[in-house]
């Protein structure tokens, strides 16, 4: 592990703690410890740890830094990822599940990896299939960054809704 980072400001606004770092290196080491951490202290009082990863380059430092930190027991890690394509062939470089593939699950190896099917036809049976999953598995830590425009994953500022009921929607159609 790198050597340990410190935060240049740190202020709250209402309920969130926020750190500001030097740069992208300097925050990605530090939400790689912090996540870590909290992996580490879950698995001292429960069987798994459910972690949900977006896939996006504002992610990469922070999950190489994860990647290296000893002492996680990886094999309890059931892991989610965030949003995908749909349509993009299984193969295909810009599929999210391929890319977190290739920036951590080949590299930690979680106990569990449950990919969404972009593929599926209709989406309506992956989409309840992945809500199921997610039921099964209550999320413990989600990983995910702020977009420039404010959006989390495929929810743009313009059209979240963060009363929504549902766990997963397809982008296009709404559909849930």
């Amino acid at each position: 592990m790198q050597k340990r980072v410190c935060a240049i400001k740190s202020f709250k606004v209402d309920k969130l703690h926020i750190n500001v770092y030097q740069n992208r290196l300097d925050m990605g080491q530090a939400a790689g410890e912090a996540v870590a951490t909290k992996i580490k202290q879950l698995l001292t009082i429960q069987e798994k740890v459910s972690v949900i990863f977006a896939s996006a380059f504002s992610q990469e430092e922070f999950l190489t830094a994860l990647s290296v930190v000893p002492g996680i027991d990886w094999s309890k890690v059931v892991a989610f990822h965030m949003d995908e394509y749909i349509g993009l062939p299984k193969n295909h470089p810009q599929l999210f599940s391929n890319w977190l593939e290739r920036k951590i699950f080949n590299r930690v190896n979680p106990g569990k990896v449950y990919f969404i099917n972009g593929n599926a036809n209709p989406p309506e049976t992956e989409i309840t299939r992945y809500t199921n999953l997610l039921k099964d598995n209550p999320p413990d830590i989600t990983c995910l960054g702020i977009g420039e425009n404010g959006h989390i994953a495929f929810n743009d500022p313009e059209f979240a809704d963060f009363n929504d009921p549902f766990f997963i929607k397809d982008s296009r159609t709404g559909c849930n």
